[in-house]
């Protein structure tokens, strides 16, 4: 199950193109055998880490350039069969990973965990006892085929936003010396929200009922999507409304509670190299914006980046308003209209500003990051434990001015990969491989790139061609900014860059398991 952070069964395979995921059986049918090992490439056995056994479920995608093999969403590899043939070791239970049926049809979820009876939700024990009937039925009416393709199971029916609200988390805002350093660490966390969410992972049962999930993240997320039909890319819905924001036709590609949509810090002001470089570079998924308040933002003199995020957020309209609190704000001097905009807003990061000093014996309140994915843990000690390593790793991070962007794109990969069952222990995650401090002509790609993990001395990444390496290096000192450097506002460096699909810098992060 993919929660949270897509709406399709779609993951990336090496060559960074989508490609679709499926479900397989393991069961090895050989007297002694009881499950398979992992292998970290094709033919090569991961002797030491944890195996799947018979009986267990394991999603992946097909290789088409080496068949019989699978590669599975945590990164690893399995054979389909033996070498000889004789010994089936997978068997397809599913041809996606989303399970169709009506009732979520009509809810218009995308996590099976949501079933609605006919589109409308169960609210007392006489629906609950219909809703269990209709499901029965639905079940046993479709064939042995159908059954094996949607791979039927039983759902955890969570009827109300409070199941997903109602979860507890651990959440820590950092105040940064300046809005520079609030911005360059809303970034690095951003990146570091996934690992943090795996890490702490801490909710695999729900109401009562053992998940295949083991974080919180992707519930909440569908609990407060309040996307209407064209504003998610489907046909129908209401007619377009002039009082909501886009009239509700907008699209937009994720729940108002999810991973963030853009970076945030512009790179320095003083060096003309770096103005847009991470516009440029690492925010490679869409990001719809208020058109209206981008240009209002730009005339004012902020910059695109931060233009951008401010804009991205006013696509969606406020959830709460409180009496006394809308024609009685003033907005020259008051935030408050502009908070319940920003506070209904909930990314894995939140950047903060200070809100306005009404007096002079008031609290000065500066600039601020507030990292939001880690889960609540069961002790005091735990989350002591976890504040702390947060608190420390910004300290690092601003002292060493560490480099951990990858692309926005990856950065989603990992929050999907999150949520899987030991995902810290299991999973792989995309990693930066080098994070040198951001300067002038670094744009951490073009060097002879080898996997630091290559198997028997084999070279597991592609080499770049001398040709790709010299335009790069010819590039070096060309600005960002400058009118013979720049195409429709890509730079000439990601241009002729040897980027996989989707996604930039491709030489400069790898996946990796947590303790590589």
């Amino acid at each position: 199950v993919i929660a949270g952070c897509s709406d399709s069964s779609k993951e990336f395979n090496d060559e960074g193109d989508p490609v679709t995921l499926q479900k397989w059986l393991v069961n090895v049918e050989c007297e002694g055998c009881r499950g398979l090992f992992y292998r970290s490439a094709p033919g090569v056995i991961v002797a030491d880490a944890d195996w799947p056994r018979n009986g267990d479920v394991v999603v992946g995608s097909e290789i088409p350039d080496v068949p019989g093999w699978i590669r599975l969403q945590n990164g690893y590899y399995l054979p389909m069969a033996s070498d000889d043939g004789d010994i089936q070791f997978l068997h397809k239970v599913s041809t996606d990973t989303h399970a169709k049926n009506q009732q979520r049809e009509a809810l218009g979820s995308e996590t099976p965990l949501f079933r609605a009876n006919r589109g409308s939700v169960a609210t007392n024990s006489t629906q609950l006892l219909e809703l269990k009937m209709a499901l029965e039925s639905a079940v046993s009416s479709l064939s042995d085929e159908e059954v094996k393709k949607y791979n039927v199971r039983p759902s955890i029916h969570m009827d109300a936003m409070a199941f997903g609200m109602g979860c507890c988390c651990l959440q820590i805002t950092f105040q940064a010396t300046d809005m520079d350093e609030s911005r360059f660490l809303f970034d690095q966390l951003a990146v570091m929200a996934p690992i943090m969410m795996a890490l702490t992972a801490s909710t695999p049962v729900l109401r009562g009922r053992l998940a295949d999930t083991d974080c919180r993240w992707g519930i909440i997320s569908e609990c407060v999507d309040d996307r209407r039909p064209a504003e998610r890319g489907r046909q129908g819905g209401p007619e377009p409304d002039p009082e909501v924001a886009g009239k509700g036709y907008r699209r937009l590609y994720k729940s108002r509670y999810d991973s963030i949509s853009t970076y945030i810090f512009q790179g320095k002001t003083d060096d003309s190299h770096m103005t847009n470089r991470i516009l440029n570079i690492y925010n490679d998924i869409p990001v719809p914006i208020d058109e209206d308040k981008y240009r209002d933002l730009r005339k004012a003199g902020i910059d695109p980046l931060l233009s951008q995020h401010i804009a991205h957020i006013f696509v969606r309209d406020p959830l709460v308003i409180f009496e006394g609190a809308i024609e009685e704000v003033d907005d020259e001097t008051q935030t408050e209209h502009f908070e319940s905009i920003q506070s209904t807003n909930w990314q894995s990061v939140r950047w903060k500003p200070p809100p306005p000093r009404s007096g002079p014996n008031d609290p000065h309140i500066g600039w601020r990051t507030e990292f939001r994915s880690m889960e609540i843990q069961l002790t005091d000690f735990e989350n002591a434990a976890f504040t702390t390593f947060i608190t420390l790793l910004t300290r690092v991070i601003l002292t060493f001015d560490l480099n951990l962007y990858i692309p926005l794109s990856r950065v989603d990969a990992n929050m999907q990969r999150a949520h899987g069952r030991n995902a810290a222990a299991r999973g792989k995650f995309f990693f930066r491989r080098h994070m040198a401090p951001l300067e002038k002509g670094d744009d951490g790609f073009g060097e002879q790139y080898t996997s630091m993990f290559s198997v028997n001395g084999k070279k597991m990444a592609t080499v770049y061609s001398e040709n790709n390496l010299d335009a790069l290096n010819s590039n070096t000192a060309h600005s960002v900014d400058s009118d013979d450097s720049m195409e429709d506002g890509v730079s000439e460096k990601r241009r002729v860059a040897p980027n996989a699909s989707g996604g930039a810098e491709e030489n400069s992060y790898e996946e990796m398991t947590m303790d590589e």
